[in-house]
């Protein structure tokens, strides 16, 4: 790639300094559009490559489908220019976020997983990250024997450079065994993430740490969650990718009586998660944050004061808000994600899911945290 302007050369050395995120993904924007109008399809292609990071780790998955088909594009129309090869690692990330998006048919997303196989395979890779997009896919539409069976092809599978870090597929087997309700399991997996051993440039162990803090509280071992939480939150940073582990530590909090905290960390995301268009992540916090309200609503606490953004619907001028009316409208929220899981999978699963919280609510036990 020569002779890049000056104008791009600007944008991107911004966006080396900064984190994953909005702002990021913004400059990109910016970036993306200058090279379209320059006619340089070279260094859109190289942008949109830098795109797939930002918004994979920044929270726009809606973003990352558009860059990586723009990418596939290039690659199936001047295969010279644009090999297939350099996005096949990232072809991973955009059918991992698939489930984000239950609108998009489940024979398009069969679709996706046939045409990467084939990609792979005519490239001289194994099937194995195919294997492990099933495998997770079935084990969070809750088709657990669906996701047993991949599962145990998945470890036999070769293993090239196309497949995740180990440390990626330790959390991944963490997650599962969470799901499963193997805790002691779980945490035995997840001990080399969590003591600090195993750690990579992505997602864990801010994704681990989100996993473990309930079922260290099944455990009895609160303390330590707590620790664990900590952590989790400081390394999110407010981070949008992370509604889904936001949506858990909220539970947490809920659970455990700190329900001030936990005002405080919805406030701080909560424009992301109204903004996201990721179906999956915004379940989890939705539940997360009914779970808390709905303990606050326990304790009679009727009206809450929070500072919520303008485009929340039920936004109130005053910062003063009816606990009932947030409960209701949370509800209908996941509701309305729960029926489109519903028809994409169909099945129960998001359904019975949120029917769980009320018993999840019985099980708390108050441990307060005095650190700010």
């Amino acid at each position: 790639m020569k002779d890049i302007p000056r104008d791009i050369l600007e944008l991107v050395s911004q966006v080396q300094k900064l984190p994953h995120g909005p702002a990021e993904i913004e400059l990109l924007d910016e970036a993306i559009r200058l090279a379209d109008n320059y006619g340089r399809a070279d260094l859109g292609f190289s942008l949109r490559k830098l795109m797939l990071s930002a918004a994979a780790f920044g929270g726009a998955p809606d973003k990352l489908l558009v860059a990586f088909s723009w990418c596939l594009s290039q690659c199936d129309e001047d295969p010279e220019q644009f090999p297939e090869v350099d996005i096949l690692w990232e072809y991973k990330w955009v059918i991992g976020n698939l489930r984000n998006f239950p609108q998009i048919s489940r024979d398009k997303v069969e679709e996706l997983y046939v045409d990467m196989d084939h990609r792979l395979k005519k490239n001289g890779f194994s099937d194995r990250p195919v294997l492990k997009l099933r495998w997770r896919s079935a084990m969070h539409s809750g088709e657990m024997e669906k996701a047993a069976m991949i599962f145990n092809r998945w470890k036999i599978a070769p293993i090239d450079r196309i497949n995740d870090p180990a440390v990626g597929d330790r959390n991944d087997v963490v997650e599962y065994e969470c799901i499963r309700g193997n805790y002691e399991k779980a945490l035995r997996i997840a001990a080399p993430i969590l003591s600090g051993e195993l750690v990579n440039e992505g997602a864990v162990p801010h994704t681990t740490l989100g996993m473990v803090v309930l079922p260290l509280f099944h455990l009895n071992q609160v303390k330590r969650a707590v620790n664990y939480h900590y952590w989790g939150i400081q390394l999110m940073n407010k981070n949008p990718q992370y509604l889904y582990q936001f949506g858990q530590h909220l539970e947490f909090l809920a659970l455990t009586g700190n329900l001030e905290r936990g005002l405080r960390i919805l406030e701080a995301v909560f424009l992301h998660f109204l903004q996201s268009k990721a179906y999956f992540r915004k379940f989890q916090f939705a539940l997360g944050a009914l779970l808390l309200f709905r303990i606050l609503r326990e304790d009679n606490r009727q009206e809450i004061a929070l500072k919520l953004p303008k485009s929340f619907p039920l936004h109130e001028k005053e910062g003063r808000y009816s606990t009932e009316s947030i409960i209701t409208w949370l509800e209908a929220e996941l509701e309305e994600i729960a029926n489109l899981f519903a028809n994409h999978f169909q099945n129960r699963h998001a359904h019975q899911t949120i029917a769980r919280q009320a018993d999840l609510q019985k099980l708390r036990r108050d441990y307060p945290i005095h650190r700010k």
